[in-house]
């Protein structure tokens, strides 16, 4: 998709974002049958929009368990703003129109 996106111009105007919602435990424990899933670590990949590309941002605690440190998710969102052109200070609504 990424290099069909930029075969027609258009991944520079188009930010990717590829995310999940939570990681899994670092650890596999075995009370629990396997790895739990860990909402305090994860991880999220962004491609064009004009994102500076090949960057590791972040980081998690010396037991890879909590992510990410200095950062937050208000943060990324607001990344995902400035890259759409829009003001996360602003309030958008969508409104439904009946025809």
């Amino acid at each position: 998709m990424l290099t069909d996106l930029a075969d027609r111009g258009l991944l520079d105007n188009t930010l990717v974002v590829w995310m999940g919602e939570f990681c899994r435990t670092p650890k596999y424990e075995d009370d629990a049958g396997g790895r739990n899933h860990y909402s305090e670590g994860w991880l999220v990949g962004l491609s064009g929009g004009g994102v500076k590309m090949g960057q590791a941002i972040g980081a998690t605690d010396k037991d890879n368990i909590k992510s990410p440190i200095g950062r937050s998710v208000c943060r990324l969102f607001v990344t995902f703003c400035h890259v759409l052109g829009m003001d996360p200070r602003d309030e958008y609504f969508r409104i439904k129109i009946n025809r």
